[in-house]
């Protein structure tokens, strides 16, 4: 009778570690794709910010 408490018991545990895994599973891929946008982002901003230097400084060669 215990070792089949003990079984059942076991198996809810390994039920409950899997269901905390998948979980976890899940926050990490809408971590990773929340990080895949910022990241998106800074690179166009960034671009956008090398864009706007080039012109500044063609604008102050012109002005020389």
């Amino acid at each position: 009778i215990q070792e089949g408490s003990g079984g059942r018991q076991a198996t809810v545990a390994m039920a409950n570690l899997a269901e905390g895994i998948s979980g976890l599973v899940q926050h990490q891929r809408a971590e990773q794709h929340m990080l895949r946008e910022l990241v998106e982002a800074s690179t166009q901003q960034q671009a956008r910010v090398e864009a706007l230097l080039a012109r500044l400084t063609r604008a102050i060669e012109k002005a020389e």
